[in-house]
């Protein structure tokens, strides 16, 4: 049966890459989207308590090749992505080890009270597909 939850950090510091390791894949992550969509702001850094990038929303904004990107780097963790106005933001954590490939899906959170202008139009939350098995 396929569990869907967050895909857990590492448990053991013995086995963590460098950080000019995760900078290095953070760095090729945004070059690659940039060829996609017209990032407005990202993390420049590895070391910031998380990983922000904010794309800008139009009708062309590939979504899905965004999303791919950032799940092809393997030391990145996507949590969210909220649309905004003019802006898609993309909120994610960092691995400090390598994580295994898996599937993911994008679960929609329930509205969003849109009473401000400035409260987000739609939120979704990412899920890796984890099946249990036996090291």
């Amino acid at each position: 049966m396929i569990k869907y939850a967050p895909m857990p950090l590492a448990a053991s510091t013995a086995h963590l890459l460098p950080v000019h390791t995760i900078q290095a894949e953070w760095d090729n992550t945004l070059s690659r989207i940039k060829e996609i969509a017209e990032v407005t702001e990202a993390t420049a850094l590895v070391g910031a308590l998380h990983a922000n990038l904010t794309v800008q929303r139009t009708p062309h904004t590939n979504v899905e090749a965004i999303e791919r990107v950032l799940f092809q780097n393997l030391l990145l963790v996507p949590r969210t992505r909220t649309v905004l106005r003019d802006t898609i933001v993309f909120g994610c954590d960092w691995l400090y080890t390598w994580r295994k490939a898996v599937p993911f899906t994008a679960e929609k959170i329930d509205p969003i009270n849109r009473l401000a202008p400035w409260t987000p139009r739609d939120q979704w939350t990412y899920r890796f597909n984890v099946i249990e098995a036996d090291r």
